[in-house]
């Protein structure tokens, strides 16, 4: 009875062994790419998704490299030096993203992320007229997975920042929050070299992002003179979109 148990312990610690053995080894950068490719033509052209190389792949993570995200709804592609995914229990997943400065999104079981860290403009969306470092914090709320977050909020902060139509913004800082479809921009403030107050919601069309509306008002200041602004229509009209 002994030699049996010995035997049957034995027999069970070595495919046990195999197993681990075969699961380790495998061909994860294969395997990676297989599934990342599938997992693209689900998302049946809304966007596109390319990269230039796998690396580090593994059983519970990989890092894609030279990666570039088309999104159908927005006016331009992003641009990612590299993407690190990384599965866990507590967050389920971690995404860091890396454009110079890194980028931190936790995705929780809950259906809840947060977000933290720093964006490159210039890296991020690859045009002459835009760059900038721009700091991010926050976090949001998904109904269900693949469904546009029914809450969320926001903070953005940046030392300098350069934007289309030769317009430059120094110390900026925004502070917003979601409900639906209304993104509320709580407090936006930039000390130069043209002061500017404000605050306003953005009415949010998440099947065509250029479609969505826009409500600002707030004061510009031009010396000692104060100038108070209201502004309102579609993104589509904006230049440079």
């Amino acid at each position: 009875m002994v030699r049996i148990k010995r035997l049957v312990i034995s027999s069970l610690l070595f495919f046990a062994g195999l197993l681990v053995g075969v699961f380790l080894f495998l061909p994860w950068e294969n395997v990676w790419n297989t599934a990342l490719n599938a997992a693209n033509k689900k998302l049946d052209g809304k966007v596109e998704i390319t990269w230039t190389a796998i690396q580090h792949a593994g059983p519970l993570g990989v890092t894609l490299m030279g990666l570039k995200v088309r999104p159908k709804a927005l006016p331009a592609s992003l641009d990612i030096n590299s993407l690190q995914l990384e599965f866990g229990i507590t967050p389920l997943v971690k995404l860091t993203c890396n454009t110079g400065p890194t980028l931190t999104l936790d995705i929780f079981r809950s259906k809840a992320v947060r977000l933290d860290g720093a964006l490159d403009l210039n890296a991020l969306l690859n045009r002459e007229d835009t760059s900038g470092v721009v700091a991010l914090t926050g976090d949001a709320a998904f109904p269900k997975w693949g469904a546009p977050p029914s809450t969320g909020r926001l903070e953005i902060h940046s030392a300098s920042l350069a934007l289309p139509q030769g317009l430059t913004a120094e110390n900026v800082a925004a502070e917003a929050e979601l409900d639906g479809p209304t993104l509320a921009v709580r407090a936006f403030k930039t000390t130069g070299p043209i002061p500017v107050e404000g605050s306003g919601t953005l009415q949010l069309d998440w099947s065509n992002f250029k479609r969505s509306s826009y409500d600002f008002s707030g004061s510009v200041q031009f010396g000692e003179n104060v100038k108070k602004f209201q502004k309102a229509g579609a993104l589509d009209k904006l230049p440079g979109l």
